[in-house]
């Protein structure tokens, strides 16, 4: 556990302790360093809530879709009001997209006449202003979010100053109420200057969660393991321990066998189902298919997280199990493979049972057929809702199936009191991804390949508390005016607390309905899934990618690219040394398609000198490509990439493009690639509407043409079925764009690159 974990959480146990003794009219104090503090300690999680988390959100009241203009109301100075919060309290999460970056949001505590924090939805989304730094808020795919706790002691008043012209505001506030015996000192600038030291402490800690189990290895006070080997269609008992204890960390070393095809090892991942028992119960309190609740339920995928991770063949939990009497594992095997697994576990005893402890559960389901909400979770009881990892996969051609606004009912409420905007929105997106995947401690979607998208959030600073009952679901296929109806499937895990142990609702499904169902777009889209992981640098994932598409596809030309392609990654990871020439040589020998045979042969050439290169143009419109000035490269094909060889001698070089629009949303994409350098298309590229004669010559003086404006990568609607190709690292990232209203069809821009070879 790193050092600020270590700090945080025995001062939250000492906390504890403390008020597990007083009587609940002693006050409590709540400022802006305990708050803090809360950000690093992942095992505050197991306890009750002090408080009651609720939101306000943007969501359309009527039932439709149009989640961006709904205010609770306007203020006399004519600002729409997000949020007029009645205190003591603390927002905890403030998501939010759609305004311009130069519009003004204002935060009003306590009564204040003029607001005391002022801040721009740029300088906040891009954590360009104090305390709102990287991780705490940033913009990981689409939209602004934002984690710097914000109490105030009687009300906040958050109100927004759009700029004139059309004005779309989607936001969610999570925030956080106390009992009156709750001390809250406001947030201020002050005490957030003089507390700058633990805001870089939390940035630092959040920036280096383990991925692995080293560092539990490396500290034996606590730590048990053992070997088993899971028999086919056996339940087999692989952990028990007594209490009262608390469980901080589980790992399972999983060892596939190594001549499993990789869609076979997908598979596996369903049809092991994890299960975990607390006091002797006879009946699971988590019941999850294994993958899934590892938050790798479609295929293997690596990433790290405050609470799971997944690392080579290391599956990791931290979330903190406590229990009064005794713990039970068990998997079972519903394959027809043995496999062999190593469990570790770092837990500590615990001298008395704290009455805040809660146990944890995880309660997993599907859907397939839309038309009704998805349900993630009912339960009855006492408890907190702490996360959700959800698969969705939209099989009609759009990205509606991520219109879906999550609901969560709380003790038996007919109107919901957190309603969200979109899918993604609740996950920390926004606008379908459009920056493509991420990983955060709290959030992130995994992948993203066309219309399939998969995704967690762990509710550490809101944990939503229920007394009596909790159910959450999703919209799925339909809303009350139509507009949001998609064909699908979705399936999801809840990661919950309660009070007293408890069953899972439902009997988890047949091993052979638990399959996801084959994606009908997922050979026309499955290229962009690579550029996603690329952005990444999970080249190893990527190569698992390759092979699935080809395990699956065998035969066609494109499952053959995909097996040049891995030779491509391969290379980049050094895994074929001085060999790459001689391995792409080898396989153009030996390919079928006259396409792969070319490419191969252009990765051969370009591994025969240090001089050798290529340029490569995805482009979305009628494109005439220039090097130095001499026209090397002319299409209109946005579906396939064009590539050519270059020979590139030390000196100063242009590449300069000529494009007409033909299409709706055109984009520039390019790459070039040397032996010792990588160039993309970036907002450093120079643009001008404007023809000038010797314009794309390599002295052009381009000083007063604009900078090129960026958008985000691909895929995004409408485009995600492209071709593959075997050139790697050349597509993943963010295209040129200009505005569609301002680039009609018939329209040229002209776009240039001057750089250094040395």
């Amino acid at each position: 556990m790193p050092k600020c974990y270590n700090l945080a959480f025995y001062l939250f146990v000492i906390l504890n302790i403390i008020l597990s003794g007083c009587s609940q009219n002693v006050p409590i104090k709540m400022d802006l360093e305990s708050c803090l503090n809360d950000l690093t300690n992942y095992s505050q999680i197991a306890y009750a809530p002090l408080g009651i988390v609720r939101m306000e959100s943007s969501y359309d009241r009527s039932g439709g879709n149009n989640d961006g203009h709904s205010f609770q109301r306007f203020g006399d100075d004519g600002r729409p009001i997000i949020a007029d919060l009645t205190g003591p309290g603390c927002v905890r999460r403030f998501w939010f997209t759609g305004m311009h970056p130069d519009a003004k949001l204002y935060f009003r505590f306590d009564g204040e006449q003029a607001p005391s924090l002022i801040i721009t939805c740029g300088d906040l989304r891009y954590a360009k202003r104090f305390p709102f730094i990287i991780p705490l808020a940033h913009d990981p795919s689409g939209a602004g979010i934002s984690y710097v706790p914000l109490l105030f002691k009687k009300r906040l008043i958050i109100t927004a100053e759009p700029l004139p012209g059309p004005f779309c505001f989607f936001y969610q506030v999570n925030y956080e109420t106390f009992s009156n015996n709750v001390g809250v000192e406001s947030f201020s600038m002050e005490t957030a200057e003089r507390l700058r030291w633990k805001f870089e402490d939390i940035s630092n800690c959040w920036h280096n969660i383990s991925i692995n189990t080293l560092r539990m290895r490396s500290q034996p006070e606590g730590i048990t393991g053992k070997r088993i080997v899971l028999q086919p269609m056996t339940k087999t008992a692989v952990w028990e321990e007594k209490g009262p204890a608390i469980v901080h960390e589980l790992d399972f070393n999983l060892q596939f066998p190594k001549e499993i095809s990789v869609n076979n090892r997908n598979r596996l991942l369903r049809e092991l189902v994890l299960r975990i028992f607390w006091n002797n119960a006879q009946s699971p309190s988590v019941e999850v298919p294994f993958g899934d609740f590892f938050c790798n339920g479609v295929r293997l995928t690596t990433y790290n997280s405050m609470y799971l991770s997944r690392h080579l063949s290391s599956f990791t939990s931290r979330f903190p199990m406590p229990f009064r009497q005794q713990m039970r594992i068990e998997i079972h095997n519903e394959s027809s493979i043995p496999l062999e697994m190593e469990i570790v576990a770092r837990s500590d005893k615990l001298k008395h049972w704290d009455t805040r402890l809660r146990y944890f559960h995880a309660f997993w389901n599907q859907s397939h057929t839309p038309g009704k909400p998805h349900d993630i979770i009912s339960v009855q009881g006492a408890g907190h809702y702490a996360g959700t990892y959800l698969t969705s996969i939209g099989m009609d051609g759009s990205w509606n199936i991520l219109e879906s606004d999550e609901s969560m009912f709380l003790d038996g409420e007919v109107m919901s009191s957190l309603h969200g905007t979109g899918l993604e929105d609740y996950f920390n997106g926004g606008w379908y991804y459009n920056y493509g995947i991420f990983q955060s401690p709290l959030a992130a979607v995994l992948e993203r390949s066309g219309i399939r998208t998969t995704q967690y959030r762990f509710h550490l600073p809101d944990p939503v508390n229920f007394a009596k009952s909790f159910k959450m679901n999703i919209e799925f296929g339909s809303s009350p005016h139509g507009n949001n109806v998609s064909r699908g499937y979705m399936s999801s895990v809840a990661y919950y607390y309660m009070q007293t142990p408890g069953a899972c609702n439902e009997t988890m499904p047949n091993v052979c309905e638990r399959h996801i169902p084959r994606d009908p777009l997922e050979k026309d889209s499955f290229f962009c899934e690579l550029w996603e992981k690329e952005r990444l640098g999970l080249f190893s994932d990527a190569i698992d990618y390759c092979k699935e598409y080809a395990e699956k596809y065998a035969g066609t030309a494109e499952a053959e690219m995909m097996q040049l392609r891995i030779i491509a990654y391969q290379e980049r990871l050094g895994i074929l040394n001085t060999r790459s020439k001689e391995v792409y040589k080898e396989f153009e020998k030996t390919a079928n398609s006259e396409t792969v045979r070319s490419q191969a042969k252009l990765l051969n050439w370009f591994n025969s000198s240090l001089t050798n290169g290529y340029l490569l143009a995805h482009i979305n419109g009628a494109k005439r490509i220039y090097y130095d000035g001499n026209l090397v490269m002319a299409g209109d094909d946005f579906i396939n990439a064009s590539v050519i060889p270059l020979v590139l001698i030390p000196g100063t070089h242009v590449v300069c493009a000529e494009v007409t629009g033909t299409h709706r949303d055109p984009w520039v994409s390019m790459y070039l690639r040397g032996h010792s350098m990588e160039m993309w298309t970036d907002s450093t590229w120079k643009m001008s509407e404007a023809e000038t004669p010797s314009w794309n010559a390599v002295n052009f003086d381009d000083s007063s043409w604009s900078n090129s404006p960026c958008g985000g990568p691909l895929p995004w609607m409408p485009y995600f079925q492209f071709k593959p190709n075997a050139f790697i690292n050349a597509q993943n990232q963010k295209q040129l764009l200009y505005h569609p209203i301002s680039w009609p069809a018939g329209k040229t821009i002209y776009f240039r690159k001057r750089f250094e070879v040395k």
